[in-house]
């Protein structure tokens, strides 16, 4: 084979057998030690959830004991939404009141025209704030504020009961 004598051509195959399969011992030395990698990091993050379980309990138990930190935690939430609800319609509450209070939106208006084929351009675009009367103030900012009290509320008391 390849002009090599027989005892040659032995030779060379079992040298690549032994290569061979030194490599597919290292590959599963490496994957057994990558699983034993796998396993000790698994035993930690258990553990790690196991003392933040704990931690959590601890803490919910010290929680409920504690009337005051719960209370404050109660009129905190209602103040807070309460204020947000006043902004929201304090339009329509000033307008029962007899006061005459407008929401101002800011509108883009635009002015003028092209002539000759757009050769000749005369638009501008400016910004009017037109007054709204009983209109409901509803920026994006008060809703997220909405949502992220309800979120803090419901969700650090339902989290740390479990």
């Amino acid at each position: 084979m390849f002009g090599l004598t027989p005892e040659a051509t032995l030779g060379l195959i079992s040298t690549a057998g032994g290569i061979v399969s030194g490599f597919l011992l290292n590959q599963q030395k490496i994957k057994a030690k990558a699983a034993e990698t796998q396993i000790k990091l698994l035993a930690a993050q258990t553990e790690y959830a196991a003392k933040r379980s704990a931690f959590g309990n601890e803490e919910f138990k010290t929680r409920t004991r504690d009337v005051f930190s719960s209370l404050t935690r109660r009129i905190f939430v209602l103040m807070i939404t309460s204020a947000v609800v006043l902004m929201m319609f304090a339009p329509l509450i000033a307008e029962m009141l007899g006061i005459t209070m407008g929401t101002a939106v800011p509108v883009e208006r635009t002015t003028g025209g092209s002539f000759l084929f757009g050769l000749i351009d005369t638009t501008k675009t400016e910004v009017v704030y037109e007054v709204i009367q009983q209109a409901m103030v509803t920026p994006q900012y008060l809703k997220e504020l909405m949502i992220m009290i309800g979120t803090f509320y419901l969700g650090l008391s339902g989290i740390k009961q479990k």
